[in-house]
């Protein structure tokens, strides 16, 4: 999500489809073959968020860069893994990272496009994040634990443990607090202290595969210091709320449409969109907060 230029970029079978994130209208597409993964780069002034400039998409074993400015593509880079890769931004490092369900870690220089360094490991198929540390975070469904990578030293600095959840796939940083929110398939929502590795808190959310998203609302309806959104495959929404580091409670749930998938904020409306299927066809639900 775009929120300054309100477009919405979307990874499809065909490629980046952008669209007014106000009206839905189509604006353009950006070609990539089974794209995947779309990143936008923040820009940060202070505390506050600037405008994106740049942007990068996964797909088919490859990772572009493309500008925000004209959406052309910038660069080109081939990943040491096929299958299915996923993408965030290391602010400290200046990196993108991407990390292939295929077993691989590669970070890319932010700035020219170009990966930089690149580790077979063992990954996961669920979510990741970063920014925080020198780590990616991995949820691996199938191994019920979450990796945590350092691609500084393309090594696995160890696993967090899930508690009582089953098959975590949803993953949401607060790179403030480093606080994880891992998302299971079975509703469990748990809440992982990441300098120790110990979940201190387990929430209720829906069920299936989970896709979520941080985000600060210090302004927002209730006084929400910050909440993860959480998008639960049988339609299930949550809003996890933090009312200080150490407590959180669920803010608020709602039934949307099966089959929910990835899901971005909107910082100026405070609206999330989420990917989700409609009688068949792909449709983006539009959430008010």
């Amino acid at each position: 999500m775009d929120s300054d230029s309100r477009r919405l970029f979307i990874a499809g079978d065909d490629g980046i489809t952008v669209l007014n994130a106000d009206t839905g209208d189509k604006l353009g597409n950006i070609q990539l073959k089974n794209a995947q993964d779309v990143l936008l780069i923040p820009v940060m002034n202070g505390d506050e968020q600037g405008a994106s400039t740049k942007g990068f998409a996964t797909g088919d074993g490859s990772i572009i860069a493309f500008s925000l400015a004209d959406m052309k593509i910038t660069a080109t880079e081939k990943l040491p893994t096929r299958g299915a890769s996923s993408l965030c931004y290391d602010d400290d490092a200046k990196t993108v990272e991407a990390v292939s369900a295929g077993g691989s870690l590669a970070t890319v220089d932010a700035e020219s496009g170009k990966v930089v360094k690149s580790d077979r490991i063992a990954t996961g198929a669920g979510q990741i994040v970063c920014g925080t540390l020198g780590h990616v975070y991995v949820a691996d469904t199938s191994g019920n634990v979450i990796h945590v990578l350092n691609h500084g030293t393309g090594k696995n600095d160890g696993d967090y443990p899930i508690m009582s959840g089953s098959k975590p796939s949803g993953l949401a940083l607060d790179t403030k607090g480093r606080r994880l929110f891992v998302a299971c398939e079975d509703g469990v929502i748990e809440i992982i202290d990441t300098d120790s590795g110990f979940t201190f808190i387990e929430l209720k959310g829906g069920a299936g595969p989970a896709r979520e998203t941080f985000a600060w609302t210090p302004q927002g309806k209730g006084q929400w210091k910050a909440a993860s959104f959480v998008a639960h495959q049988d339609g299930t929404l949550t809003g996890v709320r933090m009312n200080a580091y150490i407590n959180y409670t669920v803010g608020g749930q709602y039934k949307l449409e099966p089959g929910l998938g990835s899901i971005a904020f909107d910082a100026k409306t405070r609206h999330l969109f989420i990917t989700a299927m409609h009688s068949g066809a792909p449709v983006v639900v539009v959430a008010g907060y």
